[in-house]
This record gives structure tokens, C-alpha cells and sequence, in this order.
């Protein structure tokens, strides 16, 4: 009977991941297209809309929801958000959370027909990972320019995605926009690799965390800040608040 239940629940995961499919991967292509009908003092209201309803999409037809915790830890101003990278999912269903804000991605994002040119347009920060000296110089340059319009900065340290219950590495690449912005970074944690794992097509419903930690102040060295950052991402994954 259970076996049953597995393979019942198994097939109706891929049918939702497959209509999921079916509608995100078109829904992504317009919004490429439809910025450029938009002026860029707009942008911010797009990309705010956009995340909405990829939200909703997301939601009824791969299950996948999520439940804000510790908002009082989400600043009306602009801060780094450093957040806790398990999937896709979170670089697209909570920018309207962050917003207005700016993403820190990888420059291979830049690359995809079309999208790239979106991202680059609308103020996305796109790093190239192989030249690290390049790369901090850029994200000092730009997040700069991002802060001064009123933009959080919302970025990865851990560079990559991570399994489910893993923390990867964190970069100390954050520490130079920590720093020379003198902003405050609040650590965002997340378990969304359980719903939308890493490099998988199947999506499984459930509702993913998003806690808002306690921010770090600016003014702290870089190991100090290094170690604070990675131990309010450990403490949470041990179960502490």
C-alpha cells in the first residue's frame, strides 16, 4: 500500500512539474520581451510584478508556497540581503519581497538569448567568477550606483546552490559591499532545495521557510564579519532562533 501511495504521489509531482514547466519556461521568454515597452524608470514595478505572479504560478501548479518568518528583521531601507541558496526558486518568487532591490548573479545568467540582456537592462549585478580582483572591484562599482538609486542588494555567498541541510562555503566575496556600503546585512534562511531541488525536474509542494536573521551591523572586520555571517546560518539549520 505505501509503495502504491509513493508511486501515486510520484506521478501526480511529475504531471504539476510538467505543467509548471509548460507555462514558466514561455511566461520568462515575455517578460524578456515585454520590458523593452517599458521605460526604466518602471522597472522596478515590472520586475516587482513579474516575481507576483511567477509566485502564483509557482504556487497552483507546483504546489510550491512560502511563509514569511521574523519580518521584523526586513528593513524599510536599503541592506544586503545574503541569503541561503538551495534552488532556483528563490531568485525569482521573492524579488517583490526584497524590491526594490538588485540580485548578484553569475555571469552565465547574461549569457541566455534574450533573458541575459533583461537582466543586464533592468540593473541586475552580473560577476564574472573566474577573475576574483575583477569581480570585487565591480560589485564595490555597482552596488554603489544600486544603493544610491534606494536598492537593497540581495546576494548568495555560498556562490552556488547547496543540498537540502547543507551550508557550502561561504565567499568572502559580500565582505566588499558590506564594507564600503556601510550597510547592514541580514541573513535570509531558506529550505527551498526540498521543494525544487538542485538540477531537478521534479518540484514537490510544500511550503518553503524564509527567515528573516538578525542583522549583522556594519563596522566588523572581514573574518569577524565572516564568522558571524556563517554562524547565523548554522545556528538556524541547528534548530536556533
Amino acid at each position: 500500500m505505501l509503495c502504491i501511495k509513493k508511486f501515486f504521489t510520484y506521478v501526480i509531482y511529475f504531471i504539476r512539474s510538467c505543467l509548471f514547466n509548460l507555462v514558466f519556461f514561455p511566461y520568462v521568454a515575455s517578460i524578456a520581451i515585454v520590458y523593452k515597452f517599458v521605460s526604466p524608470n518602471k522597472y522596478q514595478n515590472l520586475i516587482r510584478a513579474y516575481s507576483r505572479v511567477f509566485h502564483l504560478i509557482v504556487k497552483y501548479l507546483a504546489g510550491i508556497d512560502y511563509k514569511l518568518f521574523n519580518t521584523e528583521n526586513k528593513k524599510p531601507y536599503p541592506v544586503i540581503y545574503a541569503l541561503k541558496h538551495e534552488s532556483a526558486w528563490e531568485t525569482m518568487a521573492l524579488i517583490h519581497v526584497f524590491s526594490p532591490c538588485v540580485f548578484v548573479l553569475k555571469e552565465e545568467l547574461t549569457k541566455i538569448p534574450v533573458f541575459g540582456k533583461f537582466l543586464t537592462d533592468v540593473g541586475m549585478i552580473a560577476i564574472d567568477r573566474t577573475s576574483a580582483i575583477q569581480s570585487v572591484r565591480q560589485i564595490v562599482k555597482e552596488t554603489k550606483a544600486a544603493v544610491q538609486k534606494g536598492n537593497s542588494i540581495v546576494i548568495f555567498p555560498e556562490g552556488t546552490r547547496a543540498k537540502p541541510g547543507v551550508l557550502n562555503t561561504l565567499q568572502s566575496g559580500i565582505y566588499a559591499p558590506y564594507s564600503i556600503n556601510k550597510l547592514p546585512v541580514v541573513p535570509v534562511f531558506l529550505d527551498s532545495g526540498k521543494f525544487w531541488p538542485r538540477k531537478s525536474f521534479l518540484k514537490k509542494s510544500g511550503t518553503v521557510t524564509v527567515d528573516f536573521l538578525e542583522e549583522i551591523k556594519p563596522g566588523l572586520d572581514k573574518d569577524e564579519f565572516m564568522t558571524k555571517l556563517t554562524s547565523a546560518f548554522q545556528n538556524r539549520m541547528n534548530g536556533e532562533k
